[in-house]
C-alpha cells in the first residue's frame, strides 16, 4: 500500500481555485505558514511582507498560471518592474492587470494571515504614466526560489 500522494505543480496549477484551497487547507499550509511582515519607516499605512520558501511555495499553489507568469516576469525583472514593461512583456493590453493586483494583495493577506499586509511597493507615478514597483528582497528571493521548484 502506498502512504502518499506526489502531485506535480503542473497538475496542482489545472485544479480549479476551489480545489486549490481545498488542498492547501488540507495540508494545513493556510494556516502555518510562517511569513514576517516588516513595517515601513516612512508614514505609509502599508506594511510590506517578507515571505520565505514556504509561503512562497504556498502563495503560488493558490495563484493561476496568468498570475504565476506576472510574478515570474516581475522576479526576473531585478530590483523593480515596470507596469508597462510587464504588460508588453505579457502581451496585455494596457491597464488590464488592474485585477492582477488586486489578486496579488488578496493572496498576501491571505497567507500572511495580516489585512494591512502587502506585496508590491509602489513607487509614484512616473513622467509617462508608468509605475515601478517592487518586491522586498527576502520575497523576491523566495518567489525566484519556489518558481525554479
Amino acid at each position: 500500500m502506498f502512504d502518499h500522494i506526489t502531485l506535480t505543480r503542473e497538475s496542482v496549477s489545472s485544479l480549479c481555485p476551489e480545489c486549490k484551497n481545498t488542498l492547501i487547507e488540507a495540508l494545513g499550509l493556510a494556516t502555518e505558514v510562517p511569513a514576517e511582515v516588516d513595517v515601513p519607516l516612512d508614514d505609509e499605512q502599508w506594511e510590506y511582507a517578507e515571505l520565505d520558501l514556504h509561503a512562497a511555495h504556498t502563495f503560488l499553489l493558490g495563484c493561476n498560471e496568468k498570475t504565476q507568469k506576472a510574478l515570474k516576469l516581475i522576479v526576473e525583472s531585478g530590483e523593480s518592474f515596470s507596469i508597462d514593461e510587464l504588460e508588453r512583456q505579457m502581451e496585455v493590453k494596457k491597464g488590464s492587470l488592474r485585477a492582477l493586483w488586486g489578486g496579488l494583495t488578496k493572496r498576501t493577506r491571505t497567507i500572511t494571515g495580516n489585512p494591512d499586509a502587502a506585496l508590491i511597493q509602489w513607487g509614484d507615478q512616473t513622467d509617462t504614466g508608468d509605475y515601478i514597483g517592487q518586491l522586498t528582497p527576502r520575497t523576491r528571493g523566495s518567489f525566484k526560489r519556489a518558481l525554479a521548484d
